[in-house]
């Protein structure tokens, strides 16, 4: 591959890490944000619902989510939001003329959230999606070789020039082959990459995904224990606080900056015999974080069934259950708690702003998580009516929240 500097060096890195171990690529893009209930103007508007590609510009926040939690799960490389980032698609929706700014923010964007969960033994790589657009390849209409080779050539040129280093083609159009694709790539690479197909070897792949999972502190006593290191980690260190967790399908395990900020918040100010709301709870890690920690109620909301139902099994395993209640954010609680927990997006945590003051006593405290540091004055100015809020901490490009419940000024009715 003919890059230089940092690029090629992640590209050798890549290459080494292939070499030594099975690397997971994550998932669905459509479905995945599908799952995320976006509305209309999160595309831009009723013209572009359902154009993913137009999230990079209109709601990058949401695009960053979809990242992190695939992230979050396991996966050594994350695509690009641009399968359908070439101006055949894009015209469809009068995008064309953009394809090379959705192209690059997209790549910018999931650079950006791979490089939030690296380490320094486990690197991140991210891959530009290639789809194989809404026409077909064909002597009698649909798209012309030289126009398709013209709109890969925008999606093989912008996401390299911002961080990707590989490209992830999507499935083929049944006129289509692979030494078309190549043709395609080559020219507009100007080479033809090598590539090789090899079969899989037959393993348990869930359990070579879990072993690069290992425990992690939060705070002074505070750590999430996977279940593979249970056993030795509850020996070694009988006095801690140890939450067992293992990666799923629900958000939240630690390993993001978001989700760590929260639990060392937790950690650092315990709730002790307090009632509190985890709202937009995911895997229900800061639910249980918080009645491990000494909360005499736990509130879990969130808007994903699978959540729920991850949080109950959580909850189980960790034999706290007793003290939850795991509901969706309707209806609305009937309650006013000691402390609320809300680590989502900034967009919604600004919607809510009201909603969630009023679930909270005069007093009562509150951390928000999930906000990129261009987003921490607008989420703010939204809840500074509600409290006297301020950035508690800060990693990477993210910051976590928090603050006290006014006494004085009465929640907004919708």
């Amino acid at each position: 591959v003919p890059y230089t500097g940092a690029v090629n060096e992640r590209v050798t890195a890549l290459r080494e890490a292939l070499g030594r171990r099975i690397l997971l690529l994550d998932g669905a893009t459509g479905t995945a944000l599908e799952a995320m209930g976006l509305e209309d103007r999160h595309f831009g508007g009723p013209a572009l619902a359902g154009c993913n590609e137009a999230l990079v510009l209109h709601a990058p926040e949401a695009v960053l989510e979809l990242h992190r939690r695939y992230l979050e799960a396991g996966a050594d490389i994350v695509e690009t939001d641009t399968f359908g980032a070439t101006p055949v698609v894009l015209a469809e929706y009068g995008l064309e003329a953009r394809a090379r700014e959705i192209n690059r923010r997209a790549a910018e964007l999931a650079r950006r959230a791979a490089a939030g969960h690296e380490t320094a033994d486990r690197p991140r790589w991210v891959a530009g999606s290639m789809g194989p657009t809404t026409r077909s390849l064909t002597l009698t209409g649909g798209v012309t070789f030289a126009e398709l080779e013209a709109a890969y050539r925008v999606q093989a040129e912008d996401p390299a020039a911002s961080g990707p280093g590989l490209c992830s083609g999507g499935s083929l159009d049944a006129n289509t082959n692979i030494t078309a694709a190549l043709l395609l790539i080559s020219n507009a690479l100007g080479h033809c990459p090598k590539y090789t197909l090899n079969p899989l070897e037959d393993k348990d792949w869930v359990r070579e995904w879990m072993s690069h999972f290992k425990p992690t502190r939060f705070g002074e006593r505070l750590w999430i224990v996977p279940s593979h290191h249970a056993e030795q980690h509850l020996n070694d260190k009988p006095e801690a606080i140890n939450i067992l967790l293992d990666p799923g399908l629900a958000f939240g395990t630690g390993t993001h900056p978001t989700t760590a900020m929260c639990l060392e918040y937790l950690e650092q100010y315990p709730p002790e015999n307090q009632q509190l709301i985890d709202y937009g709870c995911g895997s229900g890690i800061l639910a249980i974080a918080a009645a491990r920690l000494g909360a005499r109620s736990v509130l879990a909301i969130d808007n994903d069934p699978q959540a729920l139902i991850a949080t109950e099994d959580n909850a189980i395993k960790n034999k706290v259950i007793d003290c939850f209640t795991i509901q969706l954010p309707e209806p609305v609680p009937g309650l006013q708690a000691d402390r609320l927990v809300a680590n989502i997006l900034a967009r919604p945590l600004i919607e809510l702003a009201a909603q969630l003051a009023s679930l909270i006593k005069p007093g009562g405290k509150i951390a928000l998580s999930g906000i990129l540091t261009e987003q921490a004055d607008d989420v703010l100015q939204a809840y500074n009516t509600f409290f006297n809020i301020q950035q508690y901490k800060q990693q990477d490009d993210w910051v976590c929240l928090s603050g006290t419940r006014h006494s004085h000024n009465p929640v907004a009715k919708d």
